[in-house]
């Protein structure tokens, strides 16, 4: 191998460890807000309401699992329609987790709660599509 092939080579993996790097910060931080959000309790009364009303647990899933969907998205870039098919699975994947502990946590079994938050996490996953597409064609 070449000097400068390896030094491609070196490129790539540092780039892949940095892309996986950041997938895991974000969530773990999401993870963390979940059981910091079931344990909180607000002082402010607007806030405890707006905190635990399902337009902001939807808006939450929208925006928390969208994100992570886009990131995956911009880090799998490269990979083309296999990328796309990983982002899908690595954000499914930390859904599943996240509900999964919630469930172990608190209630004890999986309900007609945890599988609408997974499907509003793809619906995430579909508008966060619809707006790469949308912008791809601009």
């Amino acid at each position: 191998m070449s000097d400068g092939a390896a030094v491609g080579a070196t490129g790539r993996v540092a780039r892949i460890a940095r892309g996986a790097l950041a997938i895991a910060l974000f969530s773990a931080a999401l993870w963390y807000g979940a059981f910091w959000m079931q344990n909180y309790t607000p002082q402010r009364r607007w806030l405890r309401l707006a905190m635990r009303s399902e337009a902001f647990h939807v808006t939450a899933h929208l925006v928390l699992y969208g994100a992570l969907y886009a990131l995956c998205r911009a880090l799998f870039a490269a990979l083309g329609r296999a990328g796309v098919a990983l982002a899908v699975a690595v954000t499914l994947v930390v859904a599943f987790v996240q509900e999964t502990v919630q469930v172990v946590t608190y209630r004890g079994r999986f309900g007609a709660g945890e599988a609408f938050d997974i499907v509003v996490d793809c619906v995430a996953i579909a508008i966060v599509s619809a707006l790469l597409r949308w912008r791809r064609k601009k």
